[in-house]
């Protein structure tokens, strides 16, 4: 009778902490040992543990680039304008995309044959249309996307899309200046579209009251921030280029683009980001702004003026765009907040980093990163070229 006893015992002990684990609500669908540090090994156990009814209502994508086929993509069916635009027209900001694809291909081409091609790094990477885009063209990316429901349809497009996933990494972490808990929120009409909310655990996460925010959205689930510098220079060496072990095939990338959409935490990201920034010399950087997400124009305008202090040209309407001059910082952040109230556009930066450009001028000639011209006064609509 001992021993049927025993093992009723250490049932009743695993329920228990299956169910102590089930209430954690981890901040990812691997285990926190993998993710990164072996990203093959991580998404392939994902996609052996794979149950698509976590995620009710998604819909497949047949994505075509240039009229051939390119992947297919898990999206929501409803409640979330990325997945609504995707199937509506089958791609997403293909003027960015190709932008994006470029700049790797220019990086790639830049720093010779015996490099390995120039890598990704996507930061608030949602259902990761420019991380699968990117890899579809053979650039390794680092994405980072902090909301479980993103992360269960990137994986599973991924698992539909074997060829694409060596060449991405995942992060289940949003990215701040320093390292500290908050919770996820995204909105019912939005699903998709995470922002972080930093004070929300000074409340009962728990509370019916509490999870619920008409004004930024519902609180999801809890994350943890983190620095990119730790991320990246406590495992990576300092140089130029980005020695991982990641598990992306032992690709030493060096990074070509970075593209960061955090829903008002993009100040926050490069406070954590900046010894990483000027260690990998990143050539090109896309930054989303919303000054009434971040503060108002005081606090965009700071956002851009450290990225010009770090050694950034900052260009309107896309990298080979007019030049901003610094005495004009206030200008353009008040056109992007006009932008965003009377159109629903978001802000947009991008930044070219100066001995780049010194550098390719050195090599290519003084056509390299040449820019249109200077910018001109605001007028209704956009932006004149003078």
């Amino acid at each position: 009778m001992r021993y049927p006893r025993l093992i009723v015992l250490a049932t009743i002990i695993l329920i228990l902490i299956t169910l102590l684990i089930a209430r954690s609500r981890p901040s990812s669908y691997v285990p926190d040992k993998l993710l990164g540090f072996n990203e093959s090994h991580a998404q392939a156990l994902f996609c052996r543990l794979l149950t698509i009814n976590q995620i009710p209502k998604i819909d497949d994508v047949q994505v075509t680039v240039d009229g051939a086929r390119r992947w297919s993509m898990k999206v929501y069916r409803a409640n979330d304008s990325l997945s609504a635009a995707i199937l509506r027209k089958g791609t997403w900001r293909p003027d960015l995309t190709d932008a994006i694809i470029s700049k790797l291909q220019t990086v790639s081409k830049f720093r010779g044959a015996d490099s390995d091609p120039a890598a990704l790094i996507d930061i608030g990477t949602h259902l990761g249309w420019f991380t699968l885009s990117a890899a579809a063209a053979g650039f390794p990316v680092f994405s980072f996307e902090p909301l479980q429901t993103n992360e269960i349809l990137l994986r599973t497009t991924l698992c539909d899309n074997p060829a694409l996933a060596p060449l991405v990494a995942f992060f289940p972490h949003p990215l701040g200046a320093s390292e500290t808990s908050a919770i996820a929120m995204s909105p019912d009409s939005d699903l998709g579209s995470a922002s972080m909310d930093p004070d929300a655990l000074a409340r009962s996460p728990d509370s019916p009251l509490a999870l619920q925010r008409p004004q930024s959205g519902r609180l999801r689930h809890p994350v943890t921030l983190r620095r990119l510098d730790d991320i990246f220079l406590t495992h990576a060496a300092r140089t130029p280029q980005l020695r991982t072990t990641y598990g992306l095939r032992g690709f030493a990338a060096p990074v070509g683009v970075v593209r960061i959409a955090a829903r008002g935490s993009e100040h926050a990201v490069l406070d954590g980001a900046k010894a990483f920034i000027a260690s990998a010399e990143v050539p090109y950087v896309y930054t989303e702004f919303v000054p009434s997400w971040v503060g108002g124009a005081v606090k965009a305008r700071a956002y851009l003026e450290a990225w010009v202090a770090l050694g950034y040209e900052l260009r309107a309407a896309g990298w080979d765009g007019v030049v901003v001059e610094e005495t004009r910082l206030a200008e353009f952040v008040d056109e992007a907040e006009r932008r965003w109230k009377e159109d629903g556009v978001r802000g947009e930066a991008f930044l070219i980093r100066k001995r780049w450009i010194e550098e390719g001028r050195r090599k290519e000639g003084q056509e390299f990163e040449k820019a249109k011209g200077g910018w001109g006064k605001v007028r209704r609509g956009g932006l004149r070229i003078e």
